[in-house]
């Protein structure tokens, strides 16, 4: 899921002698939701999240199925954000033409870089991300005097000069302040 993407949840049943009312669970337990800026349908067997914010990163979605012999529950769904770099553009990590959201990653976004990109990443900025994922063969660089922060807020990659970041990382190591 790209951040700030419309999704659409299916509750797997559609029937109209049912009651449905959608529920999220936002790391505190589940609870009822209704229709606002964020939720369209929350009382029907498709729930929509409009333009989710990433920081809903692992927010559970579950929708309760009513009817007169009693309830069910639907399927549990994980909210979960990633995107790949397409180097379409350049190896700039901060150009959002770069990734396949069109945006640039953040700190709640799983970064996924193949081995078949047309060019790698270079970091030139304080730059963010959840995890990272680098295919055999596909590497990330980091610019002397930048970090990439990788996780919690605590991790990060830091280099002592130019370094290139790959399968076998080398000199670049992840500091823990």
């Amino acid at each position: 899921i790209c951040p700030l993407d419309s999704i659409f949840l299916h509750a797997g049943v559609t029937d109209s002698t049912k009651s449905y009312q959608w529920q999220v669970d936002t790391l505190n337990g589940f609870s009822n939701i209704m229709d606002n800026l964020n939720y369209a349908g929350t009382d029907s067997s498709t729930l929509i999240i409009i333009s989710t914010p990433s920081q809903w990163f692992d927010y559970k979605y579950r929708c309760i199925i009513s009817d007169a012999y009693g309830a069910t529950e639907s399927d549990v769904f994980t909210l979960r954000f990633g995107m790949v770099w397409t180097g379409a553009i350049d190896t700039t990590w901060e150009n959002p033409g770069n990734w396949s959201c069109n945006i640039i990653p953040d700190c709640n976004t799983v970064v996924y870089i193949p081995a078949d990109a047309p060019r790698y990443p270079t970091v030139f900025s304080e730059a963010y991300c959840k995890s990272i994922h680098l295919a055999d063969s596909a590497s990330l660089s980091v610019k002397a005097g930048y970090q990439l922060w990788v996780g919690a807020t605590n991790t990060f990659l830091i280099c002592p000069s130019d370094e290139t970041i790959n399968l076998d990382p080398g000199a670049c190591d992840a500091q823990f302040i």
